[in-house]
């Protein structure tokens, strides 16, 4: 996957634009623009590991709310898995609602059940109904086995 995930952006593009299309909107020259930065930055850090250079610590997106960070991360990890069935993904999000909504919007693009959400709310074992219905507000409706984690392909983490 290393070097090929570069040659991916066109399809990249047409997921976002698949992404917008199903939200009743149309990207702007802005989104398209940070959507590439976003793409650029995924592609780097996939090489990096790939060709196994570790000197590579962090890549930060100083992008503004609103401006498709999310959304295109979302297209992102999408291409790749759809270009490479040896591509997996850990995506890392602050809050149990944004993992829902990143799973959401990955699904949407590879189809339900392709991803695996990992938070306290979520887990098959070991969660206290009370609490998660008092704190997340209910019951997710999919739980995961932390025992299936290291061979998902594609995991929403808090």
């Amino acid at each position: 996957m290393a070097h090929a995930i570069h040659n991916l952006k066109d399809r990249f593009q047409a997921l976002r634009e698949l992404q917008a299309t199903m939200h009743g909107k149309s990207l702007t020259a802005l989104e398209i623009q940070a959507g590439e930065i976003v793409f650029d930055t995924t592609a780097d850090a996939i090489d990096a590991v790939a060709t196994r250079r570790m000197n590579v610590l962090l890549r930060a997106v100083p992008l503004g709310t609103g401006m498709g960070k999310s959304t295109s991360a979302y297209a992102a990890i999408a291409v790749a898995a759809m270009a490479c069935p040896d591509f997996s993904a850990a995506y890392v999000v602050p809050t149990a609602l944004m993992a829902e909504e990143a799973q959401q919007g990955i699904e949407e693009l590879l189809g339900p059940g392709t991803t695996t959400l990992w938070t306290t709310y979520h887990r098959h074992k070991g969660r206290n109904e009370a609490d998660t219905v008092r704190e997340f507000g209910r019951l997710p409706d999919r739980t995961a086995d932390r025992a299936t984690l290291p061979t998902d392909r594609i995991i929403i983490v808090t």
